[in-house]
């Protein structure tokens, strides 16, 4: 994916001493090394093939995507860019990290995992995350752990008074599980995260 402007602002995207350290991943920056979709360029990187069918990803129209497996819909998803980020081999299912990018900087990316079975039936998460573009994630005991540090949208951050950007820089990161088909989240902040309506699955 191309360079986003936030990434010049990452003194402010960083907020907590959690995510100080570099030792993160973008969620926006696939090397390449997996499919991903453009609505600027309106175009997707061939497809995927997981042990239990292929996955393909199509541009559909302004800013949405679709995804199949062996041409059965797995959804449709609205936003600026939209990638595989992660493939892992947990058990006896595939599970992929899915990253769809908004296009602005209030939250840039929503998250979700995909579930191919051995029976080549699927499960798609709901949206997830806490808006930040970096992230780690790690297999443990066939639990899918992603961690995101604190983000907070810096063309606002300036704008706060003292104590709320006190109460910001104390956030920690969060902390998300994908165990037996289901999700757990553990936010490291203090907000109540909504959907937004400009983007996301349809």
């Amino acid at each position: 994916m191309r360079t986003k402007a936030w990434m010049f602002l990452i003194p402010l995207l960083l907020i907590g001493r959690t995510a100080i350290c570099d030792d993160w991943d973008y969620l926006d920056d696939g090397l390449g090394k997996l499919p991903e979709c453009s609505s600027i360029s309106e175009r997707c990187d061939g497809e995927l093939k997981t042990r239990y069918g292929t996955l393909q990803m199509a541009f559909q129209d302004d800013y949405e995507f679709t995804v199949s497996l062996d041409g059965k819909s797995v959804g449709t998803f609205a936003g600026e860019e939209f990638a595989i980020r992660n493939v892992y081999s947990i058990g006896a299912n595939d599970v992929l990290l899915l990253a769809l990018y908004s296009g602005g900087t209030a939250c840039p990316f929503d998250v979700y995992i995909l579930q191919i079975n051995s029976d080549s039936t699927f499960k798609l998460s709901e949206s997830f995350g806490n808006c930040s573009p970096r992230y780690k994630a790690y297999v443990d005991h066939e639990v899918l752990i992603i961690k995101m540090p604190p983000y907070f949208n810096p063309e606002h951050y300036r704008d706060l008074s003292p104590e709320e950007q006190k109460e910001i820089d104390a956030w920690k990161e969060s902390v998300f599980k994908w165990s037996n088909s289901s999700l757990t989240s553990q936010y490291g902040d203090t907000r109540h995260h909504k959907k937004r309506k400009s983007g996301g699955q349809r």
